[in-house]
């Protein structure tokens, strides 16, 4: 037997007095790897930022485990654990190399996501970053086969259902906050109806150029687009200067015609206030008051008269008398009275 032993061969004889001599041994230590490999197998440790779920012979437990530690079945239990916390992101139309202070991107490589064609049959190429966190673990682990590829495709489809309701002017420039924000959306909803498990954070427009071969043409309608903005704004500060002179004039005219309301007003008032006191006093003396109006009436009308003429109170002319000019320079109105 030493000698079949030293030489490497065993027969059935030797296995068996082998078996014999070391069975207890055997078992014993095949326990002991036994009890290790399942305390080993026993617990689980869930990072701060991680969430866990529990596979029970292929069956989810409908539980999510936390950060801490945690115990399961051994060789009956399988645990999936997954970053909840971290921000994912899927860039399209260009691959970032290098993230640094210069960051190097490659863009010709994926031209083929980015060109699109607009609403009015233009070409247009579109950059864009898709931010996504996992938001349900269970689906996110075994409703979708493959979560990346789904949200490329899905993303991808959005954006140019997006673009080409559009023209090439509102994507490259009037609406491109609205079609980001618009893709969030129809992405959301799309991963939420295959259960995928994704939050969308956001959808990130990057660049939106015209393709290479037409930059010569897109800039010649830039200058003419900056052009006609020019000469709109040109038209709008002479109309609103000419708006402004012919409200200066209306405010102008307007002020004049209320001074010349009030001082119409002030001077009616001021005539039947002066009516008023000569009513006063040709009730107290009316004859007197009578020859008064009559003298300032008469020395308002003569001196506008050429030729003077005093008729007596009888008006028969028996004593009618030329009187020189009332008129003439240096006459007083006492005298012509």
């Amino acid at each position: 037997m030493a000698n079949n032993l030293d030489s490497g061969y065993w027969g059935p004889e030797d296995l068996k007095r082998f078996l014999d001599q070391n069975g207890k041994r055997i078992v014993l230590f095949a326990v002991l790897l036994l009890v290790v490999v399942a305390g080993s197998r026993s617990y689980f440790q869930v990072e701060a930022d991680e969430e866990a779920i529990i596979l029970r012979l292929g069956v989810p437990t409908g539980h999510n485990y936390g950060p801490g530690l945690h115990f399961a079945i051994p060789f009956v239990d399988k645990v999936h654990k997954a970053n909840v916390k971290k921000v994912h992101q899927l860039e399209f139309g260009f691959r970032t190399m290098r993230a640094d202070v210069v960051s190097q991107f490659d863009e010709n490589s994926y031209s083929g996501e980015s060109l699109m064609l607009t609403g009015d049959l233009a070409l247009v190429e579109v950059q864009w970053t898709v931010f996504y966190r996992i938001a349900d673990l269970q689906g996110y682990l075994f409703n979708v086969r493959d979560v990346e590829a789904t949200i490329r495709d899905i993303s991808e489809s959005s954006m140019r259902v997006l673009v080409g309701d559009r023209s090439s002017d509102e994507v490259m420039t009037l609406h491109r906050g609205e079609i980001a924000q618009k893709g969030k959306e129809l992405i959301q909803g799309a991963l939420d109806r295959c259960d995928s498990g994704i939050f969308v954070e956001k959808v990130a427009l990057r660049q939106v150029e015209p393709p290479v071969a037409a930059q010569a043409a897109f800039n010649r309608v830039n200058e003419a687009r900056a052009l006609k903005q020019q000469m709109i704004e040109q038209a709008e500060r002479a109309r609103v200067e000419a708006v402004e002179k012919a409200l200066g004039s209306r405010n102008a005219i307007v002020a004049e015609a209320r001074g010349l309301k009030e001082q119409s007003v002030q001077g009616a008032k001021g005539e039947a206030l002066r009516f008023l006191k000569f009513l006063e006093e040709y009730q107290k003396a009316p004859e007197i008051t009578k020859q008064y109006l009559y003298l300032d009436a008469m020395a308002t009308i003569l001196p506008a008269l050429r030729d003077k003429v005093i008729l007596d109170s009888a008006g028969n002319g028996a004593e009618m008398l030329k009187i020189l000019p009332l008129a003439t320079p240096g006459s007083q109105r006492g005298g012509q009275k």
